[in-house]
């Protein structure tokens, strides 16, 4: 997924990320941010680095992961859609 800088905490540059896990007690119908677990990316999809990031749980409903790891929460039945 494609974060902008307005959604993630500390963001000063787009945050390309390939999301490996959503912690199951997300609560993403109640908070307004949520730390995912993933690859970060280069612009071109090559693999940079893991990383840990917050980001706002609005961007997640907005641009949901392809897929997820299967212990992660499914976006679309919390979000509602």
């Amino acid at each position: 997924m494609s974060i902008s800088p307005a959604d993630y905490c500390f963001g000063s540059d787009r945050l390309h990320l390939r999301v490996t896990h959503v912690p199951r007690n997300a609560d993403l119908l109640a908070l307004e941010w949520v730390q995912l677990h993933g690859v970060e990316l280069w612009p071109d999809g090559r693999a940079f680095q893991e990383r840990a990031v917050s980001i706002r749980v609005q961007a997640l409903r907005d641009n949901p992961p392809a897929r997820l790891e299967p212990d992660a929460v499914d976006l679309g039945t919390v979000a509602g859609g």
